[in-house]
């Protein structure tokens, strides 16, 4: 067990300081500690009824970061344990815990802490990691959903595939997306409020997303013959995406590196990215 340190911080909060080798792995018992610790002596004194609600809410969500931290084991930098921000962002992720419960998405939280995290993380990935652990309690299912379908859009792209295998890799990112009701046009207001998308100078009309125009059929014809025989009518999960596009207005917008970040991050599990790859 690693010796913990209580400090003052004002304002009736307090952190705790770990001092010692933080091995992620064998010693989550001590991450979740601290973390029960930290949650004890900052979130607010609520009515007992309530806070066995957030006692619930939190021990759920710490189990959605042991899985992710234990899944992403390999690529965190321990060290930053101790570093007095990623404290801060730990306090943070309890209280939204606590606050939202499911509705905040634990494992979606969990996987930008664990990018916090990575060791391979750029100064400019962190800084939107963050910002991104203040947003995302705010978004729906839905807003998470429009910022996956824009990435599956815009970012992702399949070189010198076909049609039937595109379709066949994108079908569990799909049926994440189809959980949702997609013709809210409001809902995208609400993200470019919240900076995860902004409006484009010039609309994008007839485009069509980078994973089908990379695939040897739409090669071969052409866009305007594409278009006009229909080629994805056969393929389900690739026709729901062009009808998505079109129900979002997707053409009229773009994502920022907030709304990027946190759309690559709910599907990094099912393709296998690198987020830096993908955050300019």
């Amino acid at each position: 067990m690693n010796d913990r340190q209580k400090q003052s911080l004002g304002n009736n909060s307090s952190a705790i300081q770990v001092s010692g080798d933080m091995i992620v792995g064998s010693s989550y018992k001590d991450i979740k500690e601290i973390f029960m610790d930290l949650f004890e002596m900052n979130f607010p004194r609520i009515q007992d009824v309530a806070r066995q609600e957030a006692d619930i809410r939190v021990s759920k969500g710490l189990d959605s970061l042991e899985d992710a931290l234990s899944r992403h084991h390999d690529s965190i930098d321990t060290e930053r344990f101790i570093d007095p921000n990623i404290q801060y962002e730990l306090q943070g992720l309890g209280k939204s815990f606590a606050r939202f419960g499911d509705k905040c998405n634990y494992e979606l939280l969990s996987e930008l802490f664990a990018t916090l995290l990575n060791k391979d993380a750029t100064d400019v990935v962190s800084l939107i990691a963050g910002e991104a652990l203040q947003v995302v309690p705010k978004l729906t299912k839905r807003h998470v959903s429009v910022l996956t379908l824009m990435c599956l859009v815009y970012d992702l792209t399949m070189d010198d595939s076909t049609l039937s295998r595109v379709n066949s890799i994108i079908d569990p990112i799909v049926k994440r997306i189809n959980s949702v009701d997609m013709t809210r046009l409001l809902d995208l207001s609400y993200l470019t409020t919240m900076n995860c998308m902004r409006g484009r100078a010039i609309t994008i009309s007839n485009n069509q997303p980078l994973i089908i125009t990379n695939t040897d059929e739409y090669k071969a014809v052409g866009s305007k013959n594409f278009r006009e025989t229909n080629a994805v009518a056969p393929y389900k999960n690739l026709s729901l995406i062009v009808d998505w596009m079109n129900l979002c207005q997707a053409g009229r917008y773009e994502l920022t590196p907030l709304g990027r970040l946190i759309g690559m991050t709910y599907i990094n599990d099912l393709v296998g990215l690198n987020v830096n790859d993908f955050i300019i």
